[in-house]
Order: structure tokens, then C-alpha cells, then sequence
């Protein structure tokens, strides 16, 4: 029998944001956490001074979702988040062939801009991005305010789904009208689909919910705060750390054991060869890698039946450029969505999110700098990936083509360095291997069990384990990751005796 070194009410593995904002909510609560690193790592590198980034950088809604400002002011978080963020203006431009649409953060001149590139549907594209946003908004908030469980695992859990499914879709529906009214002109549905699918860094275009929420947030404003996601973590575990809990980002979990229920209960950290108790564990990584750590039997069979439901359409793919701050052309946005052709999917190379320096200061901001980043991802889709670098390395060159036939005419390749952020060097040997933690998967979302909203359960085969990886904030992105933070306390609060308030 092992000896318990310590117990904890949860154990986080991974660093995902989603996990780490739930543990600091469930710390406040007076719940003992642990979070172990195993292996997670910044989104931003670096390489020769230049600041590279794994993922874009997209932090919008904390000033327009309410969940959002919820979690920060039940941290204590408010006036510091409120005095960080730089506000971008313009907050994103749409380049396509014969467009390029500012939008900035002032109504009347994105309406300008509007009438300069779309004058025959000027009018429907301000009715859709200011009043039925407005309307429509306030609605959503209030169905999801109860934290439903989405998708429903129990039969119990369908009949409220059902009823909620019926009042969104009440809800949401003067904007699909408005938003069909668009479909005269290819590229002005392109418009408001990049705009979705850039901020949900999916191409699965989200259901009529999710995208409504999207635009609202891009609408009111997207924000740099300096080190990005890698800052946002930091703050949540800071707050961990503050509640009583541990933080141990250099262990890793060598293994787990359940009992005779079927529920984990100790875990064995690799490093220390501690044997940690637990009541709960949350991934804070995506759950297939947790896979080789879980306990054999009729538990384990059902965690993995359950992912193979779930296999991923697209990956996100960054490939970021160190260059001379001349390439950059002038008045090129801090976030740009780049369509090649408007008439098809928006994957692979016919759809770019291209940052500039994701993980320094806005070019506006900048003084004396000679060097420039551009981050460019794409959505690579999985049936196209074999899993080597060579792969990587061909769909990269073929970013670099799409980036040159439109919004980089006159890049210079040869004066530029490359780096693909799932391509990485390790220490021990320093031979190349393919990072998959860069790669996020997307998941297709099921409009019937997701609303569009989320893919993956939270809830696993393993009643005490919750998926909280990054990959799982679906169709809501960014909010996303505070409402999964919401609901698995709520699971929590619901499951695990000794947290109070």
C-alpha cells in the first residue's frame, strides 16, 4: 500500500488556461489545489532576441462578457486587469481581393469604411454589428447565465438542453436574418464569417449562438496586454498560490491509481516520487495525452470510446517571421484576417490570421525597433497532416505562397526567419521533433448536443476527472474558457465536500 505524501482536493495537470482559471476559482472556494506542469509550455519562445508566439494572442470580452468580469472580480482581479490592457484601433482589418475593411473602434467611421467597400449592404452590416448585437447579446447572457452542462452526458441533462437549445435559437434569430441579407455579395458573407472563425480560431463556422458572441466582443474591442496568454496565466497562478494552494510547474504525473468506485484517488508525481491524494483531477492539457497515465479496466475503455467520438477536423498552425521592419507594409493592422477567395472554405491556405509582434508592443507604441515579427496561423486540416516535420515544413511553404500572392506582395523569404512553432528543438539531444502541444486541434461542433458552443464533455468515463484543455473552448474562444471554468466548479462544488462560500 502506498503511503500518501499529501493530499489535495484537485490536482490540475497542465497549464491550459482553462484549468488554471477553475483552480483559482476552486482555491478562493477554500478547496486545497495542486497544479503540475507536466511538460506544458509558454506560448511565447524565443529565438535570437525575436519574440515568436505557439497561438495567436486573442484576448477580447473583458469589458463585454459578463462571465468574464464575474471571474475576475470574485479573484480580486478587476482594477489590475482594468489598468493593463492597451486597446487596439484599428481592432482588426479583412483583406481579401478588392477589400480591405478597417475596423476601427469609433461607429461612424466603420461606417465610413462600410460604405467605401460594401455601399449597397452598408446598412445591413451596421444593423447586424451594432443594434441586433446589442439586443441579441443580452439575451444569450441570460440563457447561459444558469451554466447548463453542454454537451449533456445524462439523460436528466437533455430535457433542460432541449429548452435551451429552443430559447437561443429564439433568441439569436432577427441575427441570422440580418446576416442572410449579406448572401447578394460572397465577400461580404466572408467578412463576417472571417471574423468568427479568426476570433474562435476554428473554421468550423459556430453555430448561430457562438457567432453572434464572437462579433459582439470583436465589436467592442479586441486588447494587447503585454505577454499575452502567458501573463493571463500567470495571474491565475499567482492566485492559486495566494488560496492556500501548490504549484509545482517542473513535476510531471508518472501515474495514477483509482478505487475500487473507479475513481482516481492518488496520483505519483515522477520527479519527487511523491504519492499525492486527490478527490478530483482536472486536464489542463488535452486528454489524450492523459491517457498512458490512467489506470487499466472498464473506466479507461469508456475515457477512450469516448475521445475517438471526437477526433479533430483542423489543426491550428502557426508559422511565425523574424524580418526588417521595412517588409511590413504601411498601415498593415496589429491583427489582420486575410481571405484569398471568398467563395471557399476558410482552411488551409485561403484564410491567414496574421499578427504583428503578438508578443511585443503594437507597432504604434514602438520606437527605434529594426526588427519585426509576423505571426501567421492558419488552419491546417488533419486529413492533410502525416505527422512529420517534412509535413510541417511543406504546408509552411505553402503559407508563405498565399501571404505573397496578397498582403505581402514583396516579402523577401530570403531574409527572413522562419520558425514553425509545432516544429521544436530538444535540450537532451538537440534534434528536431513536431511539438503537437503547438498544433491546437479543432474539433467539429455537434449543433444538436453543442449548441456551437462546446465540443468535448467536461465530464469524462472517469466521474472525478474533467477535460479542461484549451482545445475545448469551442465555438466562445476566449469567453469560452471562463464559462468551462464555471461549469466544472459548479461539478465541483456539486461533487467534492470541504470548499465553502
Amino acid at each position: 500500500m502506498k503511503v500518501i505524501n499529501s493530499s489535495f482536493h484537485i490536482v490540475i495537470l497542465g497549464t491550459d488556461l482553462p484549468a488554471l482559471v477553475f483552480g483559482a476559482l476552486a482555491a478562493k472556494k477554500n478547496y486545497r489545489v495542486l497544479v503540475v506542469g507536466q511538460r506544458g509550455h509558454d506560448n511565447i519562445y524565443e529565438i535570437d532576441a525575436l519574440r515568436f508566439v505557439s497561438r495567436p494572442q486573442l484576448i477580447y470580452g473583458l469589458h463585454s462578457s459578463t462571465i468574464i468580469s464575474d471571474c475576475f472580480g470574485d479573484l480580486t482581479l478587476g482594477p489590475e486587469i482594468r489598468n493593463r490592457p492597451l486597446p487596439l484601433d484599428p481592432i482588426i482589418q479583412v483583406v481579401m481581393p478588392g477589400v480591405r475593411l478597417d475596423l476601427p473602434v469609433r461607429s461612424e467611421l466603420f461606417e465610413q469604411e462600410l460604405k467605401r467597400e460594401f455601399p449597397a449592404l452598408a446598412d445591413n452590416f451596421v444593423m447586424l454589428m451594432d443594434q441586433v448585437l446589442q439586443s441579441t447579446n443580452k439575451g444569450i447572457e441570460e440563457a447561459l447565465a444558469e451554466f447548463p452542462v453542454i454537451p449533456p452526458r445524462k439523460f436528466k441533462d437533455s430535457f433542460s438542453h432541449r429548452g435551451l437549445a429552443t430559447r437561443l435559437e429564439e433568441v439569436v434569430q432577427p441575427f441570422v436574418d440580418v446576416f442572410e441579407g449579406l448572401g447578394r455579395d460572397p465577400r461580404a458573407m466572408a467578412v463576417v464569417n472571417a471574423m468568427g472563425a479568426g476570433l474562435a480560431l476554428s473554421p468550423v463556422q459556430p453555430g448561430g449562438v457562438a457567432h453572434c458572441r464572437l462579433l459582439w466582443h470583436l465589436r467592442n474591442g479586441l486588447v494587447h496586454i503585454d505577454w499575452g496568454l502567458d501573463e493571463i496565466r500567470r495571474i491565475f497562478l499567482e492566485k492559486i498560490r495566494q488560496n492556500s494552494g501548490e504549484v509545482r510547474l517542473n513535476e510531471t504525473v508518472a501515474s495514477m491509481s483509482s478505487n475500487w468506485k473507479g475513481a482516481i484517488n492518488t496520483l505519483t508525481l515522477e520527479r519527487s516520487g511523491d504519492t499525492i491524494g486527490t478527490a478530483l483531477v482536472a486536464l489542463g492539457m488535452n486528454p489524450s495525452e492523459a491517457m498512458p497515465l490512467l489506470p487499466s479496466g472498464r473506466k479507461v475503455k469508456g475515457f477512450a470510446e469516448d475521445l475517438e467520438r471526437y477526433q479533430p477536423s483542423h489543426y491550428v498552425f502557426t508559422l511565425n517571421l523574424g524580418m526588417d521592419v521595412d517588409q511590413v507594409p504601411e498601415g498593415m493592422g496589429h491583427l489582420v484576417f486575410n481571405v484569398l477567395d471568398p467563395g471557399k472554405p476558410l482552411e488551409g491556405t485561403n484564410f491567414l490570421i496574421v499578427q504583428t509582434n503578438p508578443a511585443m508592443e503594437p507597432r504604434s507604441v514602438q520606437e527605434g525597433h529594426d526588427q519585426a515579427v509576423i505571426s501567421v496561423t492558419a488552419f491546417m486540416p488533419a486529413a492533410a497532416f502525416d505527422g512529420t516535420i517534412e509535413g510541417l515544413m511543406n504546408f509552411g511553404a505553402a503559407v508563405i505562397h498565399a501571404l505573397q500572392q496578397d498582403l505581402l506582395p514583396f516579402l523577401r523569404v530570403d531574409d527572413v526567419m522562419q520558425s514553425i512553432a509545432a516544429i521544436r528543438k530538444r535540450q537532451a539531444d538537440d534534434e528536431y521533433f513536431v511539438d503537437t502541444r503547438s498544433l491546437l486541434p479543432v474539433y467539429p461542433q455537434d449543433p444538436d448536443k453543442g449548441l456551437g458552443l462546446f465540443t468535448i464533455p467536461i465530464q469524462s468515463a472517469f466521474k472525478n476527472v474533467l477535460n479542461l484543455g484549451a482545445e475545448m473552448t469551442g465555438g466562445l474562444g476566449f469567453e469560452g474558457v471562463f464559462y468551462l471554468a464555471r461549469e466544472a466548479l459548479k461539478i465541483t462544488q456539486g461533487m467534492v465536500k470541504g470548499g465553502v462560500g
